[in-house]
């Protein structure tokens, strides 16, 4: 656990003075921004009628009940179910600057995508926030929500992917996951000097063959 959250060995595994520990977190830096990734699975009628008056309550299609095996691509946005977090606005007040829908249609792969840039406003993220739990993003069809990060250290000359996928199960409950993957973002460092070398070495050799076809000519 101290080794992931203080990094006590550089990207070439050398060993970090004790007072630089933390720096590898501190100047991580997010490239662009941050992508929230849902999925979701298809409504159906439950297999067992007793379900229906448990899980139906408001629901006027009869289809309550969610196959993990099915996956939806439909749009979602009901403006009627809302949760009112923004009360006596309409929607062009209280979140101008994103288009009504913004996140509640799938692309080609079936995911609903949804951006929060790392140079907006702190306001404007909040905002963005706000418009995603007013609107229902999140509900019972929601299969899995991918929170998508690029960073760069640059002490370290270190790219990173941070995954975190929030696996929604039927029972209510929710299962994090946590995926990085790195890599070096200037993979020759501390071999310049080999390298210098061997690029020598290869132009020495190719002169040596020019010189020897030219003589024979």
């Amino acid at each position: 656990m101290p080794q992931t959250l203080f990094k006590q060995t550089d990207a070439f595994d050398r060993r970090l003075p004790s007072t630089t520990w933390g720096r590898y977190e501190r100047y991580n830096q997010i490239i662009g921004g941050i992508k929230l990734v849902q999925t979701r699975s298809k409504t159906n009628k439950c297999v067992n009628s007793d379900l229906d008056t448990i899980f139906c309550r408001e629901d006027d299609t009869g289809q309550c009940c969610h196959d993990e095996r099915s996956s939806s691509k439909s749009y979602f946005l009901d403006v009627n179910k809302t949760r009112q977090l923004v009360k006596g606005l309409d929607h062009d007040a209280a979140f101008p600057d994103i288009p009504l829908g913004e996140g509640f249609e799938a692309n080609d792969r079936g995911e609903y995508e949804f951006w929060l840039l790392v140079n907006s406003p702190i306001e404007k993220l909040r905002n963005r926030i706000i418009y995603l739990a007013n609107y229902n993003w999140v509900d019972l069809s929601t299969w899995t929500v991918r929170v998508e990060g690029l960073m760069y250290n640059g002490e370290l000359g270190l790219f990173a992917k941070l995954e975190i996928l929030f696996t929604f199960l039927r029972g209510g409950s929710v299962r994090p996951s946590v995926s990085l993957d790195t890599v070096q973002s200037n993979p020759y460092r501390d071999r310049l000097a080999r390298i210098l070398a061997l690029d020598t070495l290869f132009v020495v050799c190719f002169l040596f063959f020019i010189v020897t076809e030219l003589r024979e000519l």
